[in-house]
């Protein structure tokens, strides 16, 4: 029986329905091709499962009542199974010129396929001579060795003359010496491995200028080019030019995952760019906000999701709060991320720590079948959901399907005011795309949410409302994050929002540009301060309260909050200066005058009286020293008045002694200085 291939349409017109076709195409179970931009399905290399319940007459009227009317298609089905089927009646021949089994299966396929063209094209006079679709078709069976359309000519005559074998046999190479030796390869493979990632052409051009400057023989761009071949196969070189996780997920082996069996095994989490588009608050840029998931691995429901304009801690954090607390205060046997910032973080660290005691693991992996589901689960969300709603503006210019974004036309509408969605328009349709997930797509003919609540649940790790580590795995532990104290206040920035937080004067004192340790459930009223070293308690600082800039809106609230931040500065500054005079305290006569002495400039005048050579010069430029007044210098560092409170109260006091402050200034470099007129 010739060999069927049918479309999509035609199998879901037979009763196959379309998640079964998915299913094949993402295991790569069935043959597919590429026709003419048709993607056809091989019939026999459909699962005899599927295959036993098709009505084979029905499925032969089908394929019958289908014309091919392109002549591409129809050379390249025939090729295609001239080199799958036909091959067999070729094998003996290459055997009895003792090729290998391998090679006599390589070289009997070959014959087949142009057994096939010749034969059909060539054999009688008046045939059209099809070369032009023969190459594609040949090109598409034999991809990596791609051949011109005249030199698909030229074996087609050679073929003619010396018989099929002569252009299917491969002809051993001359033996020529080799030129280029593996100095070459070691030059192209230093070019290589730059994570800049050059191309070809510009990897040539640098072997070149070096084999100029070493007076080497110059390589062509075809033997760069090879070797860049050779080379980018190699693990090292392609993990430096193209980072780890690429080379590990095109070079290195793989196991094959199957999914989690139960409810509560594995929940996978990752941000996913909504497709929806809004203003800035300035209206300047556009921006896409981020949707944080966490999917139950089993049954696909998405237990736990947050919104925020960036996948950061803040955004995970909550996100992994809303399941937790979403499902019923329990843990799951493991949480899958992707290699996020957010590990390397101290909140991190302390959730990760809480539930490891508790028996959770937190797994890290870049291998993309760890989290197959969320992944192909945000396609779906973009594809089947996100698609219907009003706004949508496709997945960006990065994503290679066409059908990922919609016409320019109907971006411009809504780009235009009065069209573009709000971010909380956008919040509210993620609300209802959850929703429909959790309640729509089937799986064995249940919705995520039905196979949830039917699941068994062996391996959750119940913990309920109020048990201590719920507080203790979302108590934001920031310690050794670069929180310090600067400006008498420390900052947290999370979401897109800065959270300000002043301390007292006694405080500011103490902590002022060091690290403290920072610890919140809830940035919008305060955080808890400690010592980084030995996680001694500082106190607790509340959401710094601002006040209005404008005249018109300030009210005596406003007074109070400029009043107590003006308060805290003043003590500190005269905490500040009593702690540098209290310094100076130390410092004897001689050694405060050598420091003046050496933030004091020269008066470079009286220097040029003394200096003959100077003097000299400046003879000869009109400049007479003796005529020129001297630069009046002066100490760099400012006078420092300070007189302590309760020295002020002993001066107020009847019969109080003069103590006056010492003048850091008497000694200066020009009181060292004796003046004369004398040139050596």
């Amino acid at each position: 029986m010739t060999e069927m291939y049918l479309t999509y349409q035609e199998l879901r017109h037979l009763g196959v329905s379309q998640n079964l076709i998915s299913m094949w195409k993402s295991r790569k179970c069935v043959d597919f091709h590429m026709l003419g931009g048709t993607l056809y399905v091989r019939y026999m290399s459909i699962p005899e499962q599927t295959r036993s319940k098709l009505d084979l007459q029905n499925v032969e009227r089908v394929y019958n009542s289908r014309e091919f009317y392109d002549l591409y298609n129809t050379i390249f089905i025939k090729m295609k199974y001239a080199y799958e089927r036909d091959f067999i009646k070729y094998l003996n021949l290459y055997i009895e010129l003792g090729v290998s089994n391998y090679k006599s299966t390589e070289y009997a396929r070959k014959h087949a396929v142009w057994a096939y063209f010749i034969e059909t094209y060539y054999s009688l006079p008046g045939i059209k001579h099809p070369v032009k679709e023969g190459c594609k078709a040949y090109n598409e069976i034999y991809p990596s060795r791609k051949i011109s359309e005249s030199r698909f000519r030229h074996l087609i005559s050679e073929a003619q003359k010396e018989g099929i074998s002569s252009i299917v046999i491969e002809k051993k190479k001359s033996g020529r010496p080799k030129i280029y030796d593996d100095t070459y390869k070691l030059m192209v493979c230093h070019f290589m491995r730059s994570g800049v990632a050059y191309s070809k052409a510009v990897i040539h051009r640098m072997v070149c200028e070096v084999c100029e400057e070493r007076d080497m023989l110059k390589p062509s761009l075809r033997t760069v080019k090879s070797l860049c071949k050779e080379l980018i196969i190699n693990t090292k070189v392609c993990g430096d030019r193209y980072g780890e996780d690429k080379m590990k997920n095109e070079l290195l082996g793989y196991v094959s995952l199957e999914q989690a069996e139960n409810v509560g095994d594995q929940f996978q989490i990752d941000g996913w760019t909504m497709p929806f588009w809004y203003y800035d608050r300035d209206k300047k840029k556009i921006k896409r906000l981020c949707f944080f998931s966490v999917l139950d691995a089993h049954s696909k429901k998405i237990v736990g999701w947050w919104i925020a304009k960036s996948e950061n801690t803040e955004t995970i954090m909550n996100g992994l709060e809303c399941a937790i607390r979403g499902v019923g205060y329990y843990l799951p046997y493991e949480i899958v991320s992707d290699n996020h910032s957010f590990n390397q973080t101290a909140v991190s660290k302390n959730f990760k720590d809480t539930i490891a005691q508790l028996g959770c693991t937190w797994s890290v992996s870049s291998l993309p079948g760890r989290k197959l589901c969320l992944e192909r689960g945000f396609r779906t969300l973009g594809e089947n959901y996100a698609k219907t709603e009003y706004g949508y503006l496709g997945q960006g210019i990065k994503s290679r399907n066409k059908d990922a974004r919609v016409s320019p036309e109907l971006a411009e509408k809504y780009l235009k005011s009065g069209y573009i969605l709000t971010e909380d328009q956008i919040k509210i349709i993620a609300v209802y795309m959850v929703k429909e997930w959790n309640n729509g797509s089937k799986i064995d003919g249940k919705s995520p949410n039905q196979l949830y609540e039917d699941s068994a649940r062996p391996s959750i790790i119940k913990l309920g409302e109020h048990h201590p580590a719920v507080y203790d795995m979302f108590n934001r532990n920031m310690d050794g994050k670069d929180i310090r104290v600067r400006r008498g206040q420390v900052n947290i920035s999370r979401a897109g929002t800065l959270y300000e937080y002043m301390l007292n004067s006694k405080l500011v004192r103490e902590w002022d540009g060091k690290k403290v340790a920072v610890k919140y459930t809830d940035l919008s009223e305060g955080v808890y301060l400690f010592n980084p070293d030995d996680k001694s308690p500082i106190g607790y600082v509340r959401l710094k309260e601002k006040a209005h800039s404008a005249l018109a809106n300030q009210t005596e609230k406003d007074a109070a909050i400029f009043g107590k931040v003006s308060s805290i500065n003043k003590a500190r500054k005269s905490n500040d200066i009593k702690e540098v005079a209290e310094l100076y305290q130390i410092g004897d006569p001689e050694l405060l005058a050598s420091l003046n002495a050496k933030t004091t400039p020269k008066d470079r005048v009286q220097e040029a009286r003394e200096d003959h050579d100077t003097w000299v010069v400046l003879n000869q430029l009109g400049v007479d020293p003796d005529k020129v007044p001297n630069i009046r210098v002066m100490n760099t560092v400012p006078e420092l008045n300070y007189r302590d409170k309760e020295e002020q109260k002993k001066r107020e006091q009847p019969f109080s002694i003069d103590l006056k402050p010492i003048d850091l200034n008497s000694v200066s470099y020009t009181h060292l200085t004796l003046p004369t007129n004398s040139r050596v």
